[in-house]
């Protein structure tokens, strides 16, 4: 918007309390669309989980799992189970040394293989306890391993 300039002092003046007024209001405005901007995207951002998919990720489709891979083509598939690398030595391998992370996989009636035992333990009992300061999720997997046909079951325990 274009002002017309004063031919006087008092003109001058006038015209100078005009661009105050005007200076305040946009920054008022960007002030507040600023504000909204802000509080849309905080809510908006949210990656809580993010661990939990992660480390199941790198456990399912990772090449140094213990799901079968294909070399030729360099893809794992998560619903067959390489019974030789079904160790507790992969999994610590595949995690090397992640805090607050606990991990247990297991094939139908096979021994489970735990990453960080303890803390799997004690996050498993109080996961969806109120005011728990653990979570992650359990979930079954349709899976062979060899001739058996069995669910895999793959629990994930973190610390918020």
């Amino acid at each position: 918007m274009m002002l017309p300039m004063p031919r006087s002092r008092k003109g001058i003046a006038e015209f100078g309390f005009q661009m105050i007024g005007y200076l305040v209001g946009y920054l008022a405005f960007l002030g507040i669309l600023s504000s909204l901007l802000l509080i849309t995207l905080r809510q908006a951002a949210d990656t809580h989980g993010m661990e939990f998919y992660l480390a199941q990720s790198r456990l399912l489709y990772s090449p140094d799992s213990f799901f079968v891979e294909d070399k030729e083509l360099m893809r794992s598939y998560p619903s067959i189970v390489d019974s030789e690398k079904l160790k507790e030595e992969t999994l610590l391998a595949l995690f090397a040394e992640q805090k607050g992370l606990g991990i247990k996989f297991q094939h139908g009636t096979h021994p489970p293989v735990f990453y960080n035992r303890d803390f799997y333990e004690v996050g498993e009992y109080v996961l969806d306890a109120p005011y728990s300061t653990y979570t992650g999720t359990l979930i079954s997997i349709p899976s062979l391993m060899g001739s058996l046909q069995a669910p895999a079951s793959l629990g994930v325990v973190y610390t918020r």
